[in-house]
């Protein structure tokens, strides 16, 4: 996976085909055979998602600013001037506005999810944060001669289905579908293989639960799902051993599943928060839920907690009187952001950390990081 140079051949996700290869130990889950024929089916089931649901969203930029000077660039907030919602984490996302926006008769509601329309970008940046309440998106431009503008742009979210797609259905990737039939099969149920080492922790109820490669926690919405998930982590941390990865899908659900691992280690294992070893990782993460439910240590050390320095500084540059103070200010904001990937990843292999919560955008970006291809 590596160049002769040592460094990462492509730094896009997943790796190029020409250059991956599956690790090469040794992991017998136990399943019985299975049909060919199911990954056939899923993969046209893929490609036929992938083209249904890859949908970008169509913004209108009111007023633009700059929130902060950094190495690599700028930070600008692109101000939409209402809330804005989305329904995907906006992690990995990107905003762009292609010259065809200025021929608008071109763009009927649909046309603009066609890739012929990207052929000229205007502007483009990724998406670092958004502040849904006040419909402001902040956004990193590495070009400094192409910074938003007012008017329609796109938001395009880090597509999943398409690293989905790839891998179903890339010729390149035809080694690694040897190994899902099996795997396929298992996802139909009644296949729950024993895992090797089994663990005599957490809730009674669900001993025989943790005891299997995977299990399935079902439920209407209300149900309990997630106050019974973080009920079981906690009670799983008894055993020292344990080091749990918790991912969901947007930010907003990540921070739920965490403050409910949250409120229930608080009473089953108190001394996992005293010691900062549960993390929310991740720049998406509400300061503010964390703040009103007590759980501010679980930010601690993370990107989160450089975010809300950032802003503390972002918020006295308005009252610095000399420009002084102000370029000390920036390159204090600076070295912040170039921090904050090394740091949540640090957080993400420390040992001592017993459980991270992040997003599974967050999880999968590690994999091509070259400690973890290492190991």
């Amino acid at each position: 996976m590596d160049d002769k140079d040592g460094d990462v051949a492509r730094d896009d996700f997943p790796m190029p085909a020409e250059s991956y290869q599956p690790a090469r130990f040794h992991a017998d889950l136990r399943l019985p055979s299975a049909s060919e024929q199911l990954v056939k089916d899923a993969a046209a089931a893929i490609r036929q998602e992938y083209r249904d649901c890859s949908k970008w969203k169509r913004l209108t930029c009111r007023k633009v600013s700059i929130f902060a000077e950094r190495d690599r660039g700028t930070v600008w907030v692109v101000h939409v001037g209402s809330t804005v919602e989305f329904d995907w984490t906006w992690e990995g996302a990107i905003a762009f506005r292609p010259k065809s926006l200025d021929e608008g008769s071109l763009f009927s509601k649909n046309s603009h999810e066609e890739f012929a329309f990207q052929d000229e970008i205007l502007w483009k940046g990724e998406v670092l944060e958004v502040d849904e309440c006040n419909g402001c998106l902040f956004i990193s431009i590495d070009n400094p001669e192409a910074m938003p503008t007012t008017g329609s742009f796109f938001v395009r979210p880090f597509e999943f289905l398409s690293v989905l797609d790839q891998v179903y259905n890339d010729s390149g990737y035809e080694e690694l579908r040897s190994d899902l039939p099996q795997r396929l099969a298992a996802t139909e149920g009644d296949i729950h293989p024993v895992i090797n080492n089994c663990r005599a922790t957490g809730l009674p109820h669900l001993r025989d639960w943790w005891q299997h490669a995977w299990s399935v926690l079902w439920g209407p919405p209300g149900t309990g799902k997630t106050w019974t998930a973080g009920q079981q982590i906690a009670a799983v941390l008894d055993d020292p051993t344990e080091r749990i990865l918790v991912v969901s899908t947007t930010n907003r659900a990540t921070d739920t599943i965490a403050l409910s691992i949250g409120n229930a280690a608080r009473v089953h294992t108190p001394e996992t928060m005293a010691k900062g070893q549960l993390l929310r990782v991740g720049s998406g993460a509400s300061i503010r839920n964390f703040s009103t439910s007590a759980l501010e240590a679980m930010l601690m050390s993370t990107e989160s907690e450089v975010l809300h320095k950032i802003d503390d500084l972002a918020g006295q540059l308005r009252l610095f009187d000399n420009w002084e103070e102000k370029a000390l200010a920036r390159k204090q904001i600076g070295e912040l952001r170039s921090a904050t990937g090394d740091q949540s990843k640090r957080n993400f292999l420390d040992s001592e950390v017993r459980v991270v919560i992040t997003t599974a955008f967050k999880a999968t970006t590690f994999l091509k990081d070259r400690a973890l291809i290492k190991m």
